[in-house]
């Protein structure tokens, strides 16, 4: 299989993603599951204004961003999900730098060739969910068709010990996310 790199996701949400949280919690937050969803956004101008005034369609929901990333308009349809992974390891990128390599499933790997095919010149918003809420790690456009099945999540300048433990988490998804 060919590798694909699909998405560059920024280290500080990888990152933030990883963050111990306050000791109330019962897990530690280096073994709860990280649940990845792709969803496709919707880019019209109209569509987003209007959602920022308040009105915000049924089959839309609207990420406000972060100080990375502006508002978006997401469509609540998920089209990758954890189901589809098959794997989450540690890698590394064209640059040496650490990385998340993914493995879809055969079903993914159908689902994500169709959907890069058909929306070339559209964006993919890459998710994590953590505890029922959704951070937006990137938002891509779609430049090309990916049939490979092998996405690499890369983030700047992760270290070993982040670029690891999102993995494990995002493996611990996998088994969440069917």
């Amino acid at each position: 299989m060919q590798k694909h790199i699909f998405i560059a996701a920024i280290a500080a949400i990888l990152t933030a993603c990883a963050e111990p949280e306050r000791a109330t919690r019962t897990t530690a937050p280096e073994s709860r599951a990280i649940i990845l969803e792709i969803r496709m956004v919707d880019d019209t101008p109209e569509a987003l204004e209007s959602a920022l005034a308040g009105a915000v369609p049924d089959d839309r929901e609207l990420y406000r961003g972060n100080d990375l990333l502006p508002p978006l308009l997401l469509k609540k349809q998920v089209e990758i999900s954890s189901a589809h992974l098959q794997d989450a390891q540690l890698a590394f990128n064209q640059e040496y730098q650490f990385a998340i390599h993914l493995s879809l499933n055969a079903e993914g790997q159908r689902i994500f060739c169709a959907l890069t095919r058909q929306n070339i010149g559209k964006r993919a918003a890459i998710l994590f969910i953590e505890e029922g809420k959704g951070k937006v790690a990137v938002a891509p456009f779609i430049r090309a068709e990916v049939c490979g099945g092998d996405l690499q999540i890369t983030g700047g300048h992760m270290s070993h010990a982040e670029a690891n433990q999102i993995a494990q988490r995002l493996r611990s998804g996998i088994s969440a996310g069917k």
